[in-house]
């Protein structure tokens, strides 16, 4: 008899374990996200564009930069491992600067415009923030055969923060035509790489300053509408931060999120 009652005791437990794990899902169970409309991440694949790892080194945007120039490139037969180390170089001496980390769009393509950028074995990155040598003879003239330069600017950085309605827009229709699109964000801060995104892989909204334009520049490769997220759609991004960030390198960001924190989004390409 005891044992009989053991085992019914043993069969109740297991059976409110299992309702608890139950009402526990549903509790926080997100509703699926509707599919991209645009995602340019098999495109990237197809061209060999691994995920970059920016180090140590306040090199964001530099390496945006680099990553749409080097999709425009493969997409038109023309691959091309760039050096994100020289487009460093390229902006200091264009703008008469000596920084270590730390350019904006405007630095980048005075830079690109004046030096153009080599590819990267001529003049490899260095993930620390450490002094910029100067480029070897041989650099720079393969760097000149990529002066020229086209730039849309979507939203420029020296406006107020926040992406519009038509800044939305506009991103949306370079991506339609297969074209990603370099932006910067105020990013959550204090944080460690994993607690920056959460569950389904989303930017988490807190912990950011919001009046700061020392934001984090990404790639904007994708997106999608869906009416159960925040401002009705999201952006997928392209990270620098290896592929261990969140999905294997590419987050997601709710449009809503745009509107308050975008800082400034350009479309670039090299002829």
């Amino acid at each position: 008899m005891r044992q009989q009652l053991r085992g019914l005791v043993a069969v109740v437990r297991l059976l409110l374990a299992l309702t608890m794990v139950t009402h526990a899902d549903k509790d926080t169970a997100q509703p699926a996200l509707a599919p991209p409309k645009v995602d340019l991440r098999p495109e990237f694949e197809k061209f060999k564009l691994e995920v970059r790892q920016q180090g140590n080194r306040g090199a964001c945007q530099v390496f945006a930069m680099v990553g749409v120039i080097e999709y425009h490139l493969a997409r038109r037969g023309k691959p091309a491992d760039l050096s994100e180390q020289f487009i460093i170089w390229a902006a200091n001496e264009a703008n008469g600067l000596n920084r270590t980390e730390g350019f904006n769009p405007d630095l980048l393509i005075a830079g690109l415009k004046q030096h153009g950028i080599c590819t990267e074995s001529l003049m490899p990155y260095i993930p620390r923030n450490e002094d910029i040598g100067k480029p070897s003879v041989q650099a720079l003239e393969d760097a000149k055969s990529r002066t020229s330069c086209k730039v849309i600017s979507i939203k420029h950085w020296s406006s107020t923060i926040g992406f519009s309605d038509k800044d939305i827009k506009s991103i949306t229709k370079l991506l339609d035509k297969g074209a990603p699109v370099t932006a910067t964000f105020c990013w959550p801060f204090g944080l460690y790489d994993e607690q920056i995104v959460d569950a389904r892989r989303f930017i988490i909204n807190t912990h950011i300053d919001g009046k700061s334009k020392d934001g984090h520049g990404v790639i904007l490769v994708g997106y999608g509408l869906d009416d159960k997220v925040a401002g009705r759609g999201y952006f997928i991004l392209r990270n620098s931060w290896g592929p261990k960030f969140a999905d294997k390198g590419y987050a997601w960001i709710t449009f809503e999120y745009a509107k308050k924190y975008g800082i400034d989004a350009n479309a670039v390409t090299v002829q």
